[in-house]
């Protein structure tokens, strides 16, 4: 009898391993998971201002995460999730990744991190759309396009007062000759 007990109790212990492995793996490939609907860069970089609403809905994949305003003067901002794409590649060492050829090797796969884009509608009519990283950089973007509009509207009439910053150039003109430096691609 000691015997056929301790056979029977090795028995139930391999079914009570057996039934909860199985109810183990049942919940785990019928956990469901909340996310939210998503866009690419790629598909991003194709909208273009003036497009209508639908025309972005359909070139996105999918209608807005959330809509921020509705203006009674035809202003509509909506809110787009989207992610970045990077590449999963298998690697030999840590060198290889600098190797020529390897740019655009390897399976394109997302980014965990959601990143938003704000869109900016007047009338149904994409004006503008604006990143989470442009909003953060919009300061030093300002000055920077403003620096430029500047430059081309002044073209040749620029000459930096540090000259030491950038090696002179060996043709010379008329700014490099009164002690500045011209920029070079910019005439009169």
């Amino acid at each position: 009898m000691k015997k056929l007990f301790g056979f029977s109790t090795v028995i139930i212990a391999m079914l009570a391993i057996v039934v909860s492995s199985c109810s183990v793996s049942e919940s785990f490939s019928n956990s469901k998971v909340q996310a939210p609907k998503f866009t690419s860069v790629d598909r991003l970089l194709q909208v273009q201002p003036g497009m209508t609403y639908e025309s972005v809905v359909q070139l996105l994949g999918c209608e807005p995460y959330n809509l921020l305003s509705n203006q009674l003067d035809g202003y509509s901002v909506y809110v787009y999730k989207y992610k970045l794409v990077d590449r999963e590649l298998e690697v030999e060492n840590q060198n290889t990744l600098n190797q020529r050829g390897t740019e655009t090797a390897g399976m394109d796969v997302y980014v965990n991190k959601l990143e938003e884009v704000v869109l900016f509608f007047k009338d149904k009519k994409l004006e503008l759309l604006v990143t989470n990283q442009g909003k953060a950089e919009s300061a030093q973007m300002i000055m920077l396009g403003n620096t430029l509009y500047s430059m081309t509207q002044n073209r040749g009439q620029f000459v930096f007062e540090n000259s030491s910053i950038l090696p002179p150039k060996p043709e010379t003109n008329e700014k490099q000759a009164s002690g500045g430096f011209a920029i070079p691609g910019l005439k009169k």
